[in-house]
């Protein structure tokens, strides 16, 4: 029989919180059971880490936002330090081999 996600998070010894949209995936967490499971996990000793919205789901404090989150880690996050994900763009650069002059 398939798992569900809250087992599968259990069988792990480790998990990665990805960058992402931080509500959306707190409120998937927290509609599938995934939080808990989460939460058992780390309560057991299993190693998480997260990056981005991962960072700021983990994190005790949020400024300014009551929005949900674990609380595992004991750091502070400002979401859209560095600007809102709209104003993101990439580009094209010139990056010359190591090595051979610029």
């Amino acid at each position: 029989m398939p798992q569900t996600p809250p087992e599968e998070i259990l069988a792990c010894a480790g998990l990665v919180l990805p960058g992402g949209e931080s509500t959306t995936i707190g409120k998937l967490c927290v509609r599938f059971g995934v939080d808990e499971a989460i939460l058992e996990l780390a309560r057991r000793g299993g190693a998480i880490w997260g990056t981005c919205a991962g960072m700021i789901l983990l994190a005790k404090e949020i400024e300014k936002s009551d929005q949900w989150r674990l609380g595992l880690m004991d750091i502070a996050v400002r979401r859209n330090a560095f600007g809102r994900q709209v104003d993101s763009f990439e580009t094209d650069l010139a990056v010359p081999v190591l090595g051979e002059p610029p």
